[in-house]
């Protein structure tokens, strides 16, 4: 223990991202003096970088307006549902019962992140949260049209999830320059108008509104307005309100160690690495708020743990050296062989997380046989997790024809094709058997798959992998498609193929905490002053991706109960 300190505060949160800033303005407005550290040059971390949405079941919007069945757009729900008749659209709205039979059930028994207690403590503080943050100012909106990831499970629904309104960065005032407010949108959309926007060039009343929103953010431009969406407008509204408590923020400076209490069983101070690699001791008298991301970037944690190298989207910062601080005094990790997969486009210079792609119809995936091997219309976790169970489907090749290449934007060409091209991760042919040749499959593998898929797509059920048949596969996919929105034959030339891996948006393994965000040591008992939320903290979502912003909604409810718990405690 060291009695000499260049600090002194209450709370110590360290990390940006929405669970770092949810509990920084949770300790502030409980009354402690706080502090906020970044080990970057730049605050937001991976939230800012991200979509955005936010997984919070019986927030006060979902109770009202969230419904079972398929969305008001009147997307189709294509072939049979998974089990039972088609369900009704219900006004009834979410519940804390309706949201814990649904992780229940697709979430179950996955260890001790994820246990009903955790899960409890989630839903029952997700509409605590989500109205606190809002009475500060948070201007939260529904994603009404936005389903579940598994709607056909018991208490599944469409509209849970919530997002940030588009936000004008002017508010920030000198720390707007310092924010990863640019990483993602570079239009003011919300989450809907993106699935929207991908497919405009097929459909009129969608290509009106993306005219729309171009013709707002010109406007908003000529008036000196740039506003940020997605996971910038979120990060940013947080900020907004951290710089409103008088907290202070400090950049580029890394947590290097915990100060222990002489018997080694509570943490009473950090030290911190400054800017200029001056080491300061700072005294925490109440909690040490661990929020700085997971591994994603830590090549020898990845291969270590996933057996690959990383193909992620996470910020740079997220590195794991804070799990590793917290593993050195006897934290316990858990999870750590899980991500938030999905499959990612490759670029020259990186991974574009593919959403509507693959989803999208006259599409399909295939592995390095030229097969099928997965509802490619699925939850982004799970095509992930195929890809890397299919030794044959890492990497895998996203098969497209000139429909799909002339009616949808493509993440992977909106810099330009031709540099695709010329690294090898796109190829273009006349014939699927010359595509075939190109990406080194066997042609009569590819083409005997793409003309049974084609039967599939004419009858409107795909009997291999059932893409298109429940209205979360929907979601992404064309409307103007029939019979399935999700399915549509590869017939049209020229075809391309476009290299895909199994990329991820950050990390799920991290420090097991309870249901207060307290970290736990080997003997599962909490130790003292430490708590852990976002991706530091094992997932309590396990395995699963329960729905649309799962990761930052998980993140804003520990950040929450995390700092809550922290402000509350003696000095």
């Amino acid at each position: 223990m060291n009695n000499t300190w260049d600090r002194d505060v209450d709370v110590l949160v360290v990390g940006t991202g929405a669970a770092g800033l949810t509990a920084a303005i949770t300790a502030a407005a409980w009354g402690s003096r706080t502090l906020v550290v970044e080990s970057m040059p730049e605050w937001g971390g991976s939230t800012a970088g991200g979509g955005g949405e936010a997984w919070l079941p019986t927030n006060p919007l979902s109770r009202q307006a969230g419904r079972d069945g398929p969305p008001k757009d009147g997307s189709p729900v294509a072939g049979p549902p998974a089990a039972g008749p088609p369900k009704g659209d219900s006004p009834k709205g979410d519940s804390p019962e309706k949201a814990l039979a649904y992780l229940a059930a697709v979430v179950g028994d996955a260890g001790p992140a994820s246990s009903p207690e955790r899960r409890r403590a989630f839903v029952l503080t997700a509409p605590e949260a989500f109205t606190f943050l809002a009475d500060l100012g948070v201007r939260w909106t529904l994603n009404r049209d936005h389903p579940d990831f598994y709607p056909d499970r018991v208490g599944g629904m469409t509209g849970r999830a919530v997002e940030v309104r588009p936000f004008d960065p002017r508010d920030l005032g000198p720390w707007a320059s310092n924010g990863r407010l640019d990483a993602v949108f570079p239009l003011p959309v919300r989450a809907d108008d993106v699935r929207l926007i991908a497919r405009a060039a097929a459909n009129r009343d969608e290509l009106v509104r993306g005219a729309r929103v171009l013709g707002r953010t010109a406007w908003d431009l000529a008036r000196g307005r740039h506003l940020v969406s997605g996971g910038a407008a979120l990060s940013a509204s947080l900020m907004t309100i951290v710089l409103s408590q008088c907290t202070e923020v400090l950049l580029s400076t890394p947590l290097r160690g915990f100060e222990l209490d002489r018997d080694r069983r509570a943490v009473t101070g950090a030290i911190l690495a400054g800017p200029d690699g001056r080491l300061i001791r700072v005294r925490v008298r109440r909690g040490i708020v661990l929020a700085a991301g997971g591994f994603a970037r830590n090549t020898s944690w990845r291969l270590k743990y996933h057996g690959i190298p990383g193909y992620s989207s996470a910020a740079d910062g997220d590195t794991g050296d804070v799990i590793a601080l917290a593993e050195d005094i006897g934290a316990r990790l858990t999870l750590m062989e899980d991500a938030w997969w999905g499959a990612s486009l490759a670029l020259p210079d990186g991974y574009a997380f593919s959403v509507f792609e693959r989803s999208l119809p006259f599409s399909i995936m295939v592995d390095a046989d030229g097969s099928r091997f997965v509802n490619e219309s699925a939850s982004s976790v799970d095509v992930g997790r195929a890809m890397l169970a299919d030794r044959n489907a890492n990497p895998s090749w996203l098969v497209t024809d000139a429909r799909h290449h002339h009616r949808y934007r493509n993440s992977a060409t909106s810099g330009g094709e031709g540099r695709l091209r010329a690294a090898g991760l796109a190829h273009s042919a006349g014939t699927v058997e010359d595509l075939a040749i190109a990406i080194e499959v066997d042609p009569a593998r590819l083409r005997a798959t793409v003309a049974r898929f084609n039967a599939f797509a004419r009858a409107g059920v795909d009997r291999d992998f059932g893409r298109g048949n429940n209205v979360s596969d929907n979601y992404y996919g064309d409307p103007l498609v029939g019979p399935n929105p999700n399915l549509g034959p590869l017939e049209k030339a020229p075809y391309s193929a476009f290299l895909m891996v199994p990329g991820d948006r950050g990390t799920k393994g991290g420090l097991l905490t309870d249901t207060d965000g307290r970290v736990l040591d080997l003997d599962g008992q909490s130790i003292t002053g430490l708590y852990a939320a976002g991706n530091t903290a094992a997932s309590v979502m396990g395995p699963a991706d329960p729905g649309p912003g799962s990761a930052v909604g998980a993140a804003i409810v520990f950040g929450y109960r995390a700092a809550r718990h922290a402000a509350a405690r003696d000095r």
